[in-house]
């Protein structure tokens, strides 16, 4: 199965979306070259105003969603590419895309050290850019002017001014949800949050009847285990040196009403009513209230119904629930194969019994009627 690395530079004009038109392709193709994963090194990243880099992650990943919804694509802020291709043993394939950067003299050069640390070396692919399909929906792009320094960001709950021009900093983050089948949406999300965060990090992962038990297809819901355990190992792609904590979230709001060593929470657009909630409680219990970053939606191409507008587990569990429906009727059209074949044997076989019944008794009478004729002829002898 092969796991895929992209390396992107953010193009010299970052502000019109236009300039971002070979990067979409380039992510376009890989994804779709990609088996199990893909990893995305986007170099120069943070040094854009957090709002475009916010805009810049939401259409990146729609793109990759619109490709494969399915596939596992992390966008990593990286400035050494090299580095990190060194030390992650699980890559196997590197696509090539800026030759000055990735080019095949420096992946020996890669190759060589990896070999050296006991990993198996790469492969080098050419990646051709592709278009995208014109079926794609440009809703993400819709706000794309507004990411200039001094917009207005009518999402964010509580303004921050200081942070137009440059990355926010806090020196805790929170935010919850349920991470189900790691998404687009999700690691969206992540990043935001631990780019913002200087030193913690809390992650709340729901878990428990009162919490699931009414989610669409909530049996097909992974463990709570594999969810924190996922959620853990994206945010150490995107800030090794953040102290993360996950917490197991049983209630609605959980330490985001208790906590005093954040400063943030991050929300989607969908939960931001949530965290007007949790400011009003913290409030109450005489508590710093949270600045509160609204991240849009990841455009969603899996449709449960017309009104399934962005990506969410729910609509990657009915796409696993439909691909168990297949295997399940696969089964039974090899089950009956299999009942139908070995009936026609038993059949042939029991036929085939009749007739050795039948040579049997015709082999019998034809013993007696010799048996017959020579005591007859042994009488005429006498």
């Amino acid at each position: 199965m092969s796991i895929g690395f992209l390396s992107l530079n953010v193009p010299s004009d970052p502000y019109n979306v236009l300039s971002h038109d070979k990067n979409i392709s380039l992510l376009y193709t890989s994804v779709g070259k990609s088996e199990k994963a893909l990893f995305v090194g986007i170099s120069s990243l943070l040094e854009l105003n957090f709002d475009l880099v916010q805009k810049i992650l939401i259409l990146y990943y729609s793109v990759a969603t619109l490709k494969n919804p399915q596939l596992e694509v992390c966008l990593i802020p990286m400035e050494n590419p090299s580095g990190f291709l060194i030390n992650q043993s699980m890559i196997t394939v590197v696509f090539d895309s800026l030759e000055e950067e990735l080019g095949k003299e420096n992946l020996n050069k890669i190759n060589e050290s990896r070999v050296e640390n006991n990993y198996e070396p790469l492969e080098y692919q050419e990646c051709t850019a592709q278009s995208i399909p014109l079926s794609f929906s440009t809703n993400s792009l819709s706000d794309w002017s507004s990411a200039d320094e001094g917009s207005d960001n009518s999402d964010q709950v509580v303004e921050r001014e200081d942070n137009q021009g440059s990355n926010p900093s806090y020196t805790g983050v929170i935010l919850g949800g349920t991470f189900d089948r790691l998404h687009s949406g999700h690691r969206a999300l992540l990043t935001v949050a631990s780019l913002s965060a200087t030193d913690v990090i809390i992650i709340g992962v729901t878990d428990g009847e009162k919490l699931l038990g009414k989610k669409y297809l909530s049996r097909l819901i992974e463990s709570y285990e594999t969810r924190r355990n996922n959620v853990e190992k994206f945010v150490k792609y995107i800030n090794p040196d953040l102290e993360i904590i996950t917490v197991k979230l049983e209630d609605a709001f959980g330490p985001s009403v208790t906590a005093t060593n954040i400063d943030a929470i991050v929300v989607s657009y969908e939960t931001r009513r949530g965290a007007e909630h949790v400011n009003r409680i913290r409030k109450e219990r005489k508590l710093k209230e949270l600045e509160v970053v609204v991240i849009d939606y990841v455009q969603n191409l899996v449709y449960i119904d017309k009104n399934d507008f962005k990506l969410s587990s729910s609509s990657l569990r009915h796409l696993d629930w439909l691909k168990m429906q297949k295997k399940v009727l696969h089964k039974k059209k090899k089950q009956i194969r299999h009942e139908t074949k070995e009936r026609k044997k038993k059949e042939k076989k029991e036929k085939g019994g009749n007739n050795k019944k039948k040579d049997i008794k015709k082999k019998d009478k034809t013993v007696l009627k010799d048996s017959l004729e020579i005591k007859n002829f042994i009488n005429l002898k006498k």
